[in-house]
């Protein structure tokens, strides 16, 4: 930086103070993330109150995110930051050398899980970037919504080591499969 670039940086910065300590806001505080789940879970009744046919069949994950219950034809996405556009065009598309494949079609929930977890360790000793998860649509399913599917969903969603997943091709499975987009090991 140059002694010009120096004094006009100064100068710009003479009347900027610091914040005093009780002035900050802990973004980790667990009393400000509960405010604002409630906060949201408020919105969302007034929406439904107002005629929306929003429903409030969330749950809550790890992360403090929101994860709404998918239909059987409803498409997956989801995409870290930081993800090229690219790459989750290319997983849209299924334009990508499929390295690895697991089907979860009359698994139990418990059995599923356990299985899409020792499947993802798998690729990822293996140096495995692209796969797909096929989860079916849940038509068979006790339950109005498709269960293996909104696992998969919370759990790719949870995995530190997924960057990016999507609802695959018509051609490969449409929305009772996901490719996804390992992190590079």
């Amino acid at each position: 930086m140059t002694d010009e670039d120096k004094s006009l940086f100064l100068a710009e910065m003479r009347d900027v103070r610091p914040l005093k300590s009780t002035d900050r806001i802990r973004t980790d505080d667990p009393s400000i993330r509960k405010k604002r789940q409630g906060q949201e879970l408020r919105r969302l009744r007034r929406k439904q109150q107002n005629g929306h046919q929003e429903r409030l069949n969330y749950q809550l994950v790890d992360r403090d995110e929101f994860v709404e219950p998918v239909s059987a034809h409803q498409s997956l996405m989801f995409a870290q930051k930081g993800v090229r556009l690219q790459d989750i065009t290319a997983l849209k598309k299924g334009e990508f050398a499929l390295q690895a494949e697991l089907d979860l079609h009359g698994e139990t929930l418990e059995n599923a899980e356990v299985r899409l977890l020792e499947f993802i360790k798998a690729c990822l000793i293996e140096k495995l970037r692209y796969v797909r998860i096929i989860h079916g649509k849940g038509y068979h399913s006790d339950q109005q919504q498709p269960l293996l599917k909104n696992m998969v969903n919370r759990r790719l969603r949870l995995s530190p080591w997924i960057l990016a997943f999507s609802s695959a091709p018509q051609k490969d499975g449409g929305a009772g499969a996901v490719n996804a987009l390992l992190k590079k090991q």
